[in-house]
């Protein structure tokens, strides 16, 4: 398993999509390939950016001590 970088690509299953016709925040049940864009070592997790129709997305990942993510964990944040 290679540390994570900038620019790698993962695929995953979103945590929640804001319905923004509705105000409701629906789980998505489709997985999606999102892009990282951020690394916070000192914290440990990793922020990825992905697409919907008609709106962008983002997720947050937990990266262990040696900056590895590990494809069972669970998102971390939801900003």
């Amino acid at each position: 398993m290679k540390e994570i970088e900038i620019g790698d690509k993962i695929r995953f299953r979103p945590a929640a999509n804001y319905d923004h016709s509705t105000g409701f925040a629906d789980v998505l049940h489709t997985e999606v390939t999102g892009t990282v864009i951020y690394i916070d070592r000192k914290h440990n997790f990793f922020r990825v950016q992905y697409e919907l129709p008609g709106c962008i997305g983002y997720e947050c990942f937990k990266i262990d001590e040696k900056g590895r993510y590990h494809e069972n964990n669970e998102n971390d944040c939801d900003s």
